[in-house]
């Protein structure tokens, strides 16, 4: 063997890098030494590893959300109703989802989070104000228009109109509440696209102003979902200070047409309700939950 300085790179690196040889086997590839047939690893996935998997689905923040949202509404409503109840929230969320997809936005998914509703949420900021306004508006688009197959399943199951207009009508109440020009709903997101399209500074007071009206109505009615959406609309413009003044504005014939689609949306949503009501017997949303 030549020594060590008279080595060329090539000769070091095969001497340091080249594969280890392979171990003789005994027999054939499926045999023992003795020739015996040697048992094949089980196609059959193990018991162990499935409830790993299930361990870790039970895990995501998602299924969570899920069960727990439908836990909590099934304590206080019953499962037939916490059902109807989490099925129209999914659908309401799921219409957000479609929108990003549709614009081209990608999207981390959407939660259920009980007693607050749900939250669908986008993987990167927005960039233009039509994201902003389409987005939210498709959340109670596809609410209301699932107003006619919550009537009809509730009919089917109940097998009373009255029970199934209730049902409906929760659904549609839910939607109504989302298109309140509260900033963190989804009517305040569309008014701030609109009313930020002419005037950032408006936008950003338009959120801190219903923001603070939120904490004095919660102060005033001990009500804390009003309290808990004000301090969400307060952080946001905090969070997003400056970055939401370089969204792309909408034109004054978009911005018209956002206030239509938001005025259109309403009077839907409260023909919905008033017709519901007089075929349920209820005028009170809590009454038609627990008539469900």
């Amino acid at each position: 063997m030549r020594p060590w300085s008279e080595r060329t790179p090539e000769a070091i690196r095969e001497a340091f890098y080249s594969p280890a040889p392979a171990p003789i086997a005994h027999g054939d590839a499926f045999g023992s030494e003795d020739g015996g047939r040697a048992e094949r690893p089980s196609s059959k996935p193990a018991l162990v590893g499935l409830l790993v998997l299930g361990i870790k689905a039970l895990k995501s923040t998602k299924i969570l959300g899920l069960l727990g949202s439908l836990l909590v509404y099934a304590l206080s409503l019953g499962w037939l109703a916490a059902g109807l109840l989490v099925a129209g929230l999914c659908i309401h969320e799921y219409g957000h989802v479609w929108a990003m997809r549709r614009l081209g936005v990608p999207t981390k998914g959407f939660y259920l989070i009980p007693f607050m509703g749900g939250v669908a949420i986008p993987a990167r900021p927005f960039e233009k104000r039509h994201e902003e306004a389409y987005i939210a508006a498709m959340g109670p688009v596809f609410g209301l228009a699932a107003t006619p197959l919550v009537l009809g399943l509730t009919w089917l199951l109940r097998g009373s109109l009255p029970h199934a207009a209730a049902a409906a009508q929760v659904l549609v109440f839910l939607n109504l509440f989302n298109l309140l020009p509260i900033v963190p709903l989804d009517g305040g997101r569309i008014i701030r696209s609109v009313v930020s399209s002419f005037s950032p500074a408006a936008g950003i007071a338009l959120a801190v102003g219903t923001g603070l009206i939120c904490g004095v109505l919660a102060w005033s009615f001990r009500a804390p979902i009003l309290g808990l959406l004000g301090a969400i609309a307060l952080l946001e413009v905090w969070n997003t200070r400056g970055s939401r003044c370089h969204l792309t504005a909408l034109s004054s014939r978009h911005a018209l047409r956002w206030l239509g689609v938001y005025a259109a949306l309403m009077a839907v949503g409260a023909a919905l309700l008033v017709g519901l009501g007089s075929l349920s017997g209820h005028t009170e949303v809590i009454l038609s939950l627990r008539d469900i």
